[in-house]
């Protein structure tokens, strides 16, 4: 047998290994696959993504808005070596913070609402109030900087006052390069202040633009100890999984663009975006 004659044996022997009615009956196991899947409300465009499925051992996903209810809650806060707990659930402005056990003081304890400002100042949410008595609270915008505002309204902050008494000059929205978010606020003062920068992002990021630390309502410098601690206390949330964004502000003067703005001279006239 010539080698030809050879391969058209091997392959009619390979054809003929195969059933006929092998390929009817994976099309109607994946047909049957797909209707049980379509009983549980899900849609299936192409067969082969059952077989797909049905192979995976490990899904990848962002959790918030898929697996959950897209509403995100502060539980945590964390302030020059204080570990404080908030109360409530959701986006109704209905809870306390507590700090070893005791409510703190609303709007009296000075470090907790500077932290409390900038986190719900440097933000593009809404938490909106129920139109209707069986109605919750919801919002417009992103879930965890609504989750902002809502514990800002928990320490008594009225965020629309703050507003309006440091409105907005620019913003320089969240980008993966930069990793953090800056908002630029000129304070109504007699006489006039200068801007104020609010940055809100990764810690690390964040971490890096500060020189100083906020203690007891006294601004004192950052040191490596302080940084150690920080990075100690951000690694020790990152081990339980929540979501941690670090919140910065402070004056901002001309030739300072830690926030991302340059300032073009003593007037304080936002310019372009610092590298």
């Amino acid at each position: 047998m010539t080698l030809a004659e050879s391969a058209i044996f091997a392959l009619g022997m390979i054809v003929a290994f195969v059933p006929e009615g092998l390929l009817p009956t994976v099309t109607l196991a994946l047909a049957m696959g797909t209707q049980r899947i379509a009983r549980r409300h899900a849609l299936i465009k192409r067969l082969s993504a059952v077989e797909t499925l049905g192979c995976t051992t490990v899904i990848c996903t962002d959790k918030t808005g898929t697996l959950t209810q897209n509403e995100m809650t502060v539980c945590e806060l964390w302030l020059a070596g204080r570990q404080l707990t908030v109360t409530g659930v959701g986006y109704a402005p209905e809870g306390e913070i507590v700090e070893q056990g005791r409510p703190v003081a609303r709007l009296v304890d000075g470090d907790v609402r500077q932290l409390l400002v900038a986190a719900g100042l440097c933000t593009n949410a809404r938490v909106l109030p129920p139109t209707a008595p069986a109605a919750p609270w919801t919002i417009l915008g992103d879930p965890t900087e609504a989750a902002l505002c809502v514990v800002a309204g928990k320490a008594g902050i009225d965020l629309e006052a703050e507003a309006a008494q440091k409105p907005r000059l620019r913003e320089l929205p969240f980008d993966a390069r930069r990793k953090r978010m800056s908002t630029l606020h000129q304070p109504c003062r007699t006489p006039p202040a200068p801007p104020i920068v609010y940055v809100k992002g990764a810690p690390k990021e964040v971490l890096a633009l500060c020189t100083r630390l906020l203690l007891h309502g006294e601004p004192c410098p950052l040191d490596e100890a302080h940084h150690a601690q920080i990075m100690a206390a951000n690694d020790t949330a990152a081990r339980r999984g929540p979501r941690r964004p670090a919140c910065w502000g402070d004056d901002l003067y001309p030739g300072d663009d830690r926030g991302g703005f340059d300032l073009s001279g003593p007037g304080g006239d936002a310019r372009s975006p610092a590298a």
